[in-house]
């Protein structure tokens, strides 16, 4: 009888020892990938660091955008996640193979520079929205591509930053029907008209 008790208790103490060891392990698991995912976590006010891994931007994209900031941030994250796919896709794939690249931006105005211009007060008069309610907001229908020098530090421009032969035309269009003719406008700034279809013009023809 004693020894049938002795071995329920050893095999009682057993089960707790179990029990605690796998209870440890599973908050060791939960520790580390509590610690992964802290790690992955970045402040979009900071914005995003010089380097950084795929798992941190795709955990950036994750994030909502409370502001044009963050916004900016996100979609730099999405470029450079972009960027870095295709660094590892032409690394593992035929190099040889020229790749011809087709832009796919329909709007007149790449939305990451729409707000990225927002964001550093460098829209035109042209490109905004009015309202009585905020003072500064672009209106996403109107705002035109900025001309940009080309540069030998300057990142090679993914396909949704470029707009297509149709885009341009209608771009083109809208500049000339809808632009132009300001100039005949009562109190008008000609040098910001002026500005404004020289500078867009000349990036349409970039």
């Amino acid at each position: 009888m004693r020894s049938q008790s002795r071995k329920q208790n050893v095999h009682e103490s057993v089960n707790s020892k179990s029990d605690v060891a796998i209870v440890a392990s599973e908050d060791s698991e939960s520790i580390k990938l509590s610690q992964k995912k802290s790690h992955n976590i970045i402040n979009l006010a900071e914005g995003l660091p010089m380097q950084i891994t795929k798992e941190q931007l795709k955990a950036i994209l994750s994030q909502p955008a409370s502001n044009v900031a963050d916004k900016v941030v996100l979609l730099d994250a999405r470029d450079r996640l972009v960027r870095l796919m295709r660094d590892i896709k032409g690394k593992t794939g035929n190099t040889k193979k020229a790749i011809t690249l087709r832009g796919t931006c329909l709007d007149m105005c790449p939305e990451k520079e729409r707000y990225s211009r927002a964001e550093k007060h460098r829209l035109a008069l042209f490109e905004m929205l009015v309202s009585d309610e905020k003072d500064y907001e672009v209106d996403h229908r109107l705002a035109v591509k900025e001309y940009s020098r080309s540069s030998a530090d300057q990142a090679e421009p993914l396909a949704h930053e470029l707009r297509p032969l149709p885009v341009l035309q209608m771009t083109m269009d809208y500049l000339i029907a809808r632009i132009v003719n300001r100039c005949d406008k009562p109190g008008e700034n000609l040098a910001e008209w002026f500005n404004f279809l020289w500078d867009r013009m000349r990036g349409i023809r970039k």
